[in-house]
């Protein structure tokens, strides 16, 4: 579930209204009535008669349905995520970096420019600037972060932190070089809680680190990064999600309460397992065309697959465009098209290809 800060939401358009109008029929009469619906830049699409009395009920929030604008590109993926590095200074209980056989490493950055480079000459919607690790801890991660402002071809950029290394100077160089859209994770609202999520970052840090952001960002009246809190429905904090939503309802842009992910790498092949997939319909990794580029250059298009076990290629060896155009890329599409992607075995057991 997603909630909206009404006052982070913007009633003046950057986005052309042709494209409003497109992204507004995405939605049909199955969308909730008590839902605003936005843009990524928080353009109020829906939903002002909701703001009004939501403002007069002296509410602060309102469920949101967020909607991205995909540019279409000419055989080339629309959205990267780009793992700076797959070094993480946690370990929480439900990441798949408990299973991660993969090196651990920070991209070479020479590397992450030229990857960067790629992308803006042919232009994408989204950029993520992290994937398995806490990309702050990147040593050029600012020097990286620039050379991306340098192009506004990349859409939306995002970074997501667990705010434990965000201290006074991080977040002054933060807001300083921000990026669009800040994904923190909160985790718990409890220090017990939270020592049973990870156990080696400090709840106190984190909630203080968090709600020294905010007050930063008000304070030099900055419009970035939009800031979005969330925490996942694990089982011993699901009676922490109205204090979450109390707590940081009126201070960040988006709060965001995420689903606890069923990674199909968890599952053991060796053992009968519930999930035998045999006729997936729609597969929004591969529809979205999303590239996965990890930390050592290798690519994958799925985010289950974190060990990289398609491994479509290498870009020490190979253009973006040269992967995306290769076999096993191409393979998989066609796989898909023709309603096989059960023959792989990654696929055969996910439960998450339709999110």
């Amino acid at each position: 579930m997603t909630y909206v800060n009404i006052s982070s939401l913007k009633t003046s358009f950057i986005t052309p209204s042709e494209i409003r109008e497109k992204l507004l029929s995405k939605f049909g009469p199955v969308t909730p009535n008590d839902h605003v619906i936005a843009t990524d830049e928080l353009e109020l699409l829906r939903g002002e008669d909701l703001v009004k009395s939501a403002r007069r009920q002296g509410k602060t929030f309102l469920p949101l349905r967020r909607v991205s604008f995909i540019k279409e590109t000419n055989r080339f993926p629309k959205r990267v995520l780009l793992e700076l590095t797959s070094k993480c200074n946690s370990y929480c209980t439900m990441c798949p970096r408990n299973v991660l056989t993969r090196r651990e490493d920070h991209m070479d950055t020479a590397l992450a420019k030229n990857v960067i480079r790629q992308l803006a000459e042919v232009g994408i919607s989204g950029l993520w600037l992290y994937n398995i690790g806490e990309s702050l801890l990147h040593p050029d991660f600012f020097e990286i972060l620039d050379y991306c402002r340098t192009f506004d071809t990349l859409g939306t950029i995002w970074l997501s932190t667990n705010g434990e290394i965000l201290d006074e100077k991080m977040r002054e160089k933060l807001l300083a070089h921000p990026v669009d859209i800040l994904n923190y994770s909160v985790n718990s609202m409890s220090e017990k809680q939270f020592k049973k999520i990870t156990t080696n970052l400090n709840f106190y840090r984190v909630q203080h680190n968090l709600k020294a952001l905010v007050k930063l960002k008000k304070q030099l009246k900055a419009s970035k990064p939009i800031i979005r809190a969330q925490m996942i429905e694990l089982p011993y904090v699901l009676d922490e999600i109205e204090d979450f939503k109390r707590e940081f309802g009126n201070k960040v842009d988006i709060l965001n309460i995420n689903k606890l992910e069923v990674f199909s790498q968890n599952i053991d092949y060796g053992q009968d397992s519930p999930v035998n997939n045999v006729n997936i319909l729609k597969c929004n990794r591969l529809e979205r065309e999303d590239f996965f580029i990890f930390s050592d250059g290798s690519v994958s298009c799925c985010d289950t697959d974190f060990n990289c076990i398609f491994n479509l290629g290498n870009l020490n060896e190979q253009s973006v465009k040269e992967i995306y155009e290769g076999e096993k890329y191409q393979g998989l599409l066609r796989q898909y098209l023709d309603g096989r992607l059960h023959e792989q075995k990654l696929c055969s057991k996910c439960r998450d290809f339709n999110l």
